[in-house]
C-alpha cells in the first residue's frame, strides 16, 4: 500500500482526485474552509494570480535590493488577499490546483539549482552533503517525530513519524539567497544545494512507510531499504540517461543551428517534467529524477549556451512566486484556526534545534569551523516539498483529527521558515561571505 498510497506526481494526482477530495472534507469543515468537494478555480483569481504577477514584476528590483524575497511577498500578498484576507482570491483547500503546481514548481528548481552545480568542485568535498543526506536527514526525521509526540499528545507515534518526516526536506527555492551569493564559499553553497535536492526524493519512502503504519498499521510492499533502492536507484538511471539524452539535442541544435534561441528555455523545463514524470512512472522518486537530471544535463551544456541557467532560473522563479502566493492565500485560514502553543513551538522547534542538532553531529569530523557548521544547519528553510507531502496525505485516508494536525503542522512551520530564512539570508551570508574572505575560507 505504501508506495501506491504516497505517489507523489500529477499520475497519482489524476488518479486519486476523488480520494482525496473526499478525504480533505473533514479538515475543511475543521479549518472553517468550504466542505464541498468541487473542483473550482475561477477566472476571477486567474486575473489576480496575473495582476500580482504584473505588480510584483514592476517593483522587483526595488524589493531585490531589501531583506523581503520573493517567496515572502508573494506569500503576505496571498494572505492579504486570500479569503481571510480582502476575500479577492478564493481558491480553497480542496483545490488540487496547488498541488500539482507545487510539485511541478518543485520538479523545475530542483532541475534547474542541479544544473548549476559545479561536479568537479562538489567532488573534493562530497562528504558534506553526504553525511547530511544521511545523518543530518536520518536524525532530523526521527527527532522531529520524537518531538511531535512529546507535544501532541493525541497523536499515536506513527502519525508523529509522519510529521517527523513531513518537516524534514529543505527547500532549494526558499534556499536561493544563500546557494546563488558568490561571497559565500563554495563548498558550503553547493552542499546545501544538493543537499536540498536530493533530500525531499529520499524522503518519499519513508513518508510511504511513515502513512501505511499510522494507517493500515503495516508495512507490506518491501522494507525500508527496498523502497529506498527502488525509488531512489531507478529515478537516478533515469534523470541520468534523460538528461544526458535532453543534453545531446540542445548541443546538435546549438551547434548546426536548428533550434530557436526561444526554445533553449523551454526544453530544459520539458526535460524536468519529463524526467520527474518518467521516473514516477518507473515507480522511482520523481523528484530525485528531476534534480539528477539536472545535474547530468548541466556540465554537458555549461559552455553551449551561457544563457540556459537564466532561462531555467526564470522559469522556476515564476512558478515559486504563483505557488507562494496560492499558499499564502490557503495558509492564513489554517494558521488562525489551528494555531496553539503546541503547534507554535512544534513548529520554532522544527527550524531550530530538530534541524540543527542532527546537522551539527553530522559534521563532526570534517573540519569545517563552528561559523560554517552553524550556516549548514540553520539554511535548512521548509518549503515546498513540505507542502507537497502535507498536500498529498490528505489523500491518504488519514482520519479528520489527524490530517489536521498534520497540514497545521506542516503550513505554520513553511510559513515561519519563510519569514525567518528570508529575512536571515541576506544578511547571513554577507556577514559570513566577509568573515570567510578575510580568513582565507
Amino acid at each position: 500500500m505504501g508506495a501506491l498510497l504516497m505517489r507523489e506526481t500529477p499520475r497519482g494526482i489524476l488518479s486519486g482526485m476523488a480520494s482525496l477530495t473526499a478525504a480533505a472534507m473533514p479538515l475543511a469543515a475543521d479549518i472553517g474552509g468550504p466542505t464541498t468537494a468541487e473542483f473550482s478555480l475561477a477566472a476571477e483569481d486567474i486575473v489576480i494570480v496575473v495582476a500580482v504577477l504584473l505588480i510584483y514584476g514592476v517593483f522587483s528590483r526595488w524589493l531585490a535590493r531589501s531583506w523581503i524575497t520573493t517567496a515572502m511577498a508573494m506569500m503576505l500578498l496571498g494572505a492579504l488577499l486570500g479569503t481571510n484576507g480582502l476575500g479577492l482570491f478564493k481558491a480553497n483547500l480542496t483545490d488540487s490546483i496547488i498541488e500539482v503546481l507545487a510539485t511541478i514548481t518543485l520538479a523545475v528548481v530542483l532541475f534547474s539549482d542541479a544544473s548549476t552545480v559545479h561536479l568537479g568542485r562538489l567532488r573534493a568535498r562530497v562528504d558534506i552533503p553526504a553525511r547530511m543526506l544521511t545523518v543530518g536527514l536520518l536524525g532530523t526525521m526521527a527527532l522531529g517525530a520524537l518531538v511531535a509526540y512529546w507535544l501532541l499528545p493525541w497523536l499515536t507515534w506513527e502519525y508523529a513519524l509522519v510529521i517527523g518526516v513531513i518537516l524534514a526536506p529543505t527547500d532549494a527555492a526558499l534556499g536561493q539567497a544563500v546557494v546563488s551569493d558568490p561571497n559565500v564559499p563554495v563548498d558550503i553553497r553547493q552542499s546545501l544545494n544538493v543537499e536540498s535536492g536530493l533530500n525531499d526524493g529520499i524522503a518519499v519512502p519513508f513518508l510511504s512507510i511513515a502513512v501505511s503504519l499510522a494507517v493500515v498499521g503495516s508495512q507490506s510492499e518491501g522494507g525500508p531499504g527496498e523502497l529506498i533502492l527502488t525509488e531512489v536507484g531507478i529515478a537516478a538511471l533515469i534523470g541520468i540517461a534523460l538528461g544526458a539524452v535532453a543534453a545531446q539535442l540542445v548541443r546538435f541544435g546549438v551547434r548546426y543551428g536548428t533550434m530557436s534561441p526561444k526554445w533553449r528555455g523551454i526544453v530544459p523545463a520539458a526535460t524536468a517534467l519529463g524526467a520527474f514524470l518518467v521516473a514516477d512512472l518507473a515507480h522511482g522518486s520523481g523528484f530525485i529524477g528531476a534534480f539528477v537530471a539536472g545535474l547530468t544535463f548541466g556540465p554537458m551544456t555549461r559552455h553551449t549556451d551561457e544563457h540556459l541557467d537564466e532561462y531555467l532560473e526564470e522559469s522556476g522563479g515564476l512558478l515559486a512566486a504563483v505557488t507562494f502566493f496560492v499558499f499564502g492565500a490557503l495558509a492564513l485560514g489554517v494558521a488562525s484556526n489551528l494555531l496553539t502553543w503546541r503547534m507554535f513551538l512544534l513548529a520554532v522547534l522544527s527550524l531550530t534545534l530538530v534541524r540543527a542538532v542532527p546537522v551539527l553531529v553530522s559534521l563532526i569530523g570534517t573540519g569545517l569551523n563552528w561559523r560554517s557548521k552553524l550556516m549548514l544547519a540553520w539554511f535548512g528553510p521548509r518549503g515546498l516539498a513540505t507542502i507537497v507531502f502535507a498536500i498529498i496525505v490528505i489523500g491518504g485516508n488519514v482520519p479528520g483529527r489527524e490530517v489536521s494536525t498534520i497540514v497545521g503542522a506542516a503550513v505554520l512551520t513553511v510559513m515561519f521558515s519563510v519569514v525567518l530564512h528570508g529575512l536571515s539570508a541576506v544578511p547571513l551570508s554577507r556577514a559570513y561571505g566577509k568573515w570567510a574572505a578575510t580568513h582565507g575560507e
